[in-house]
């Protein structure tokens, strides 16, 4: 994902017309449809807001110990170079999802990975995972234009080596949509998003938390907070990562601060995995218990 707002913002509208024109269309529309960008993002934020709290799947873990999932989205190169050694050398595996569109690409702040990265982390036994095609707000999308672009992703990722089958997708910006999040369902066993938390107990696995790991925007201390609560809990972490650097941009993490993270983690006993393999650890709830769950969540 990118923390760029201008990247999904809409267009900008033309320019203003005569007041005489203006005046002549306030006569003929519809007072609620007179300025489309408006009523377009206001939509967009209505429908983000369901997505985030109207489930249609519930999920309950049933794992023996806390879990742990380092998850690293659009994947710059020092994510596969740094990141990946790093979790290795523990025994541990990651999550890469990949926007098939931005593969060796330049960005601002990185270089993003390459096909044979890709291939190179899949046969060091880390889980590839989906970001769509086009890096683009999943609310951008027409049904069929998402279908499409979902299955380009998926496609592509598969083209680069046999035996790459992602299954679970990580929102662009981290910004879901209701009604993607509903072909998501049928499409993905999960989907990741931005907001920060832990996944225990009953959980949502189309907008699955996480917290990013990032030095510019996590402590030291904020992240062994939230290291025991997880391991208090006996829940589920996903942290979120872009670049793995001895001096990161302000989206990125440094090694130093993600060798914390793996020592706290080691220090309480938390069981590093995939996303795959923690969602292999839980058993779907009842559309009753996932409600009970959300409305216990929201009061």
């Amino acid at each position: 994902m990118s923390y760029d707002a201008c990247e999904i913002a809409d267009r900008p509208s033309p320019a203003a017309a005569p007041v005489c024109v203006l005046a002549q269309q306030s006569a003929v529309l519809p007072p609620l449809h007179r300025d489309d960008a408006i009523d377009k993002r206001l939509r967009r934020k209505i429908s983000s807001r369901l997505a985030r709290l109207l489930p249609f799947e519930m999920r309950s873990l049933e794992n023996a110990a806390p879990l742990v999932s380092f998850t690293f989205d659009d994947v710059p190169e020092s994510a596969h170079s740094r990141g990946a050694a790093m979790l290795e050398q523990r025994g541990a595996r990651g999550v890469y999802y990949v926007a098939t569109a931005l593969i060796g690409r330049r960005t601002a702040h990185w270089t993003l990975i390459d096909r044979d990265g890709v291939a190179d982390l899949h046969r060091r036994g880390h889980e590839i995972g989906l970001h769509t095609h086009e890096h683009r707000a999943v609310g951008s999308f027409s049904a069929q234009e998402f279908r499409i672009d979902f299955e380009k992703n998926r496609a592509q990722l598969q083209d680069i080596l046999p035996g790459i089958d992602p299954r679970n997708f990580a929102y662009p910006f981290g910004v879901p949509a209701f009604e993607r999040k509903r072909q998501l369902s049928a499409f993905a066993h999960s989907s990741r998003g931005i907001q920060p938390g832990i996944n225990a107990g009953a959980f949502d696995p189309h907008f699955l938390k996480c917290v990013e790991l990032a030095d510019a925007r996590l402590t030291a201390q904020a992240l062994d907070s939230y290291l025991d609560a997880v391991a208090a809990q006996k829940g589920w972490l996903v942290f979120l990562l872009h670049e793995v650097s001895s001096s990161p941009s302000p989206y990125g993490c440094s090694t130093g601060r993600l060798e914390h993270a793996l020592d706290g983690v080691a220090a309480r006993g938390i069981d590093i995995v995939t996303i795959a393999e923690a969602l292999a650890q839980s058993k779907s709830s009842s559309a009753l218990a996932a409600l009970r769950a959300r409305f216990a969540e929201l009061s």
